[in-house]
């Protein structure tokens, strides 16, 4: 009867031993899990608000550049237009208007020009967020990119250069399909916890 009581209060001590490990360990998990979502908040409120203030940026800059005054347009971008991708892009679309309505081969070099730029940035903007899979920017440059190559389609086209604006028309399809993807897998992943909430196929782009 002492041996069965001592087995018992050793088993009840190893049991309540055991709780105190998982408890912690399960602290610590839940720690570093806290840590990666606070982050994430971070940085998504940090990119709202940035793109935010790109966006008025932006607006009054498409402003000028619509009503015929492309170089208020250029003052208000110019100094984003290295560091940021969607000033950048922006700074391109601005000129590239401007080019297509003069068809001067002096503005068509400059708007070639920031186009090439603007898809540098937008590249490695892409690759650098790749690392930390930070998905609104991967998307918004990726967007990007697919508009521009829809540009350099027109360009070629309106150039009569079939081949060359069929392959940037097909660059430009392919990139709106990847951003469909993103979309559609982004809402699975966030509905994974929705129950009864589907995200519907018919959403998706065709494959092509």
């Amino acid at each position: 009867a002492r041996k069965m009581e001592k087995g018992e209060e050793e088993f009840a001590s190893a049991e309540s031993h055991s709780d105190v490990e998982e408890d912690e360990e399960f602290h610590d998990v839940d720690e570093g899990g806290s840590n990666d979502i606070v982050e994430l908040s971070k940085k998504e409120a940090e990119f709202e608000e940035h793109l935010t203030t790109m966006i008025d940026i932006i607006r009054v800059a498409l402003f000028h550049s619509y009503n015929g005054d492309p170089e208020n347009a250029d003052k208000q971008l110019s100094s984003f237009a290295d560091v940021d991708p969607l000033a950048a892009h922006c700074y391109c679309e601005a000129y590239w208007f401007m080019s297509l309505l003069s068809e001067r081969d002096e503005d068509v070099k400059i708007a070639n020009e920031r186009l090439s730029n603007a898809q540098n940035l937008l590249h490695s903007t892409i690759n650098a967020n790749k690392k930390t899979k930070f998905f609104p920017m991967i998307l918004l440059c990726k967007l990007c990119l697919a508009e521009s190559y829809l540009w350099q389609s027109s360009s070629n086209i309106r150039q009569q250069n079939w081949v060359r604006g069929a392959y940037y028309l097909r660059k430009s399809w392919k990139l709106y399909e990847e951003c469909s993807e993103l979309l559609h897998k982004n809402d699975k992943d966030t509905q994974k916890s929705n129950i009864g909430v589907n995200s519907p196929d018919s959403n998706r782009l065709p494959k092509c």
